[in-house]
């Protein structure tokens, strides 16, 4: 019988600072991403990171995410986050 494999042992984290934001602790998980709580150093600001949850994202995952990015930016409403950035670290897509 084989030995079942730790799901978090090839885990990726992201790192705890990159360009001009530190990451300060995890907010939330779902199906497809993880929310962090950030600081923009650069601005002074809080913001969210959502991250895409998948260890090794594939195109298709990557244009969702994207394509979910987009849309966030096009909504201008006082109960819809406001879209900063979009970037990858290490192959992996953020939203800020």
């Amino acid at each position: 019988m084989p030995i079942p494999k730790n799901p978090t042992a090839n885990a990726w984290s992201p790192p705890k600072q990159f360009d001009e934001y530190r990451i300060l602790w995890q907010l939330g998980r779902g199906g497809m991403g993880e929310v962090y709580l950030g600081h923009d150093t650069l601005l002074d600001r809080p913001v969210a990171i959502k991250f895409i949850s998948a260890i090794d994202p594939d195109a298709l995952m990557r244009e969702q995410f994207l394509n979910e990015a987009r849309a966030a930016a096009r909504l201008q409403h006082p109960n819809v986050v406001s879209v900063y950035r979009v970037g990858e670290i290490d192959g992996h897509p953020y939203i800020i």
